[in-house]
């Protein structure tokens, strides 16, 4: 996952079995954390070791220090699975930045030969987008979360994520006609892992060219615009993963310098795209005549 290899105590669907000496590891153990608040509620707190440390209803604690080490304590309520999708969200994304590494919230994949990115907020869109370039055959890295690491040469690339996709129901339906093929996510309401076959995703470092940011607007048509100067350091800084965190970890210097030196590197895209209607091919084309001309 991300290009690391993981030690863990629980099963994780998805990833990959590697033989290679861990990176990091996944164990069950306890949370002494100083969250405040009712006990069993939501919380998250910094621990004096510097440690991140996040609590959910229902679920339970996790933590996550050195860029090495995930705790979790299961709450006796805990459902199925349902502690997957942390493991894989926030925890991974927080121990990537504890690590240097850039998460941004979107998934990568290979248009014309190209890696981008596509990312956006919640209901903007990204996941249908993406959906449609993987049934399209598009090389895919990562859903959800794109890894993004800055070599020696200044260089981009994106660490591969794992084979599969998380949709909900709608979108799943829409993009692939049914769910009924797909399993569903454990503890959530309606949502789906979609697989991505053998040969279409891609298990090694991909240089990353162009970044997408998909934005509703009240308009007719789709329109795509590339950010230049400030506005593009902006949106790569608001569109890491878990960017809320930054400044609670005592990240706020790194985390500038190296979207600095991400805008450098790539090209940032805003699709501006009609808030109502199916306007996806006509986004994907928008994209492919973008990527061409890098």
């Amino acid at each position: 996952m991300f290009g690391l290899v993981f030690e863990s105590d629980f099963r994780l669907d998805g990833l990959t079995p590697d033989n290679g000496e861990p990176d990091a590891v996944i164990r069950e153990g306890i949370v002494d954390a100083p969250f405040s608040g009712p006990e069993g509620e939501n919380a998250f707190c910094v621990a004096e070791n510097g440690a991140f440390a996040f609590r959910v209803k229902g679920i339970g604690a996790f933590q996550i220090r050195d860029g090495r080490e995930i705790t979790f304590q299961k709450d006796l309520q805990c459902l199925d699975d349902a502690y997957t999708l942390y493991i894989s969200g926030t925890c991974a994304g927080t121990l990537l930045m504890q690590r240097g590494i850039i998460p941004i919230h979107g998934s990568a994949l290979l248009l014309e030969g190209k890696g981008v990115i596509v990312t956006g907020d919640s209901g903007a869109g990204k996941s249908t987008l993406s959906a449609s370039l993987n049934k399209r055959g598009c090389s895919f890295l990562a859903d959800d979360i794109a890894a993004l690491q800055i070599e020696p040469s200044g260089e981009v690339v994106v660490r591969p994520g794992f084979p599969q996709q998380k949709l909900w129901r709608d979108t799943a339906t829409r993009i692939y006609g049914s769910v009924e093929m797909f399993d569903r996510i454990p503890g959530t309401r309606d949502k789906y892992y979609i697989p991505i076959p053998g040969d279409q995703f891609i298990p090694s470092n991909k240089r990353l060219h162009a970044l997408f940011e998909l934005v509703p607007e009240s308009r007719d048509t789709v329109e795509i615009v590339e950010l230049r100067g400030m506005e593009k350091l902006a949106r790569l800084m608001y569109n890491t993963y878990r960017f809320e965190l930054v400044e609670l970890l005592g990240l706020k210097k790194w985390h500038f310098e190296a979207c600095a030196q991400l805008a450098s590197q790539i090209a940032v895209y805003r699709i501006k795209r009609p808030a109502s209607g199916f306007t996806v091919e006509e986004q994907i084309e928008g994209m492919m005549r973008a990527v061409q001309k890098l």
